[in-house]
């Protein structure tokens, strides 16, 4: 209804919906921004995002091992 304030399940409840709050958390953005707004606008601390770090460190070493074995070049 008009006038009343919007409640999020989630955090990124505000403003996508469902189907779209569910396809954001398969890519790294979706983490990102879930993280963020846990902290900016929920009040969340660091062990509400805790596992979003890690997620996103795991893939970060993951990635650097495939671009360093992927890509070795060596400088002449």
């Amino acid at each position: 209804m008009i006038g009343e304030p919007i409640k999020a399940k989630k955090s990124l409840g505000l403003v996508a919906p469902e189907w779209m709050q569910t396809l954001a958390m398969f890519l790294l953005s979706g983490w990102v921004m879930d993280a963020l707004h846990k902290l900016m606008y929920f009040g969340g601390n660091y062990q509400d995002v805790i596992n979003h770090q890690l997620a996103l460190y795991a893939l970060a070493i993951i990635a650097l091992y495939f671009a360093f074995t992927k890509f070795n070049h060596e400088v002449k």
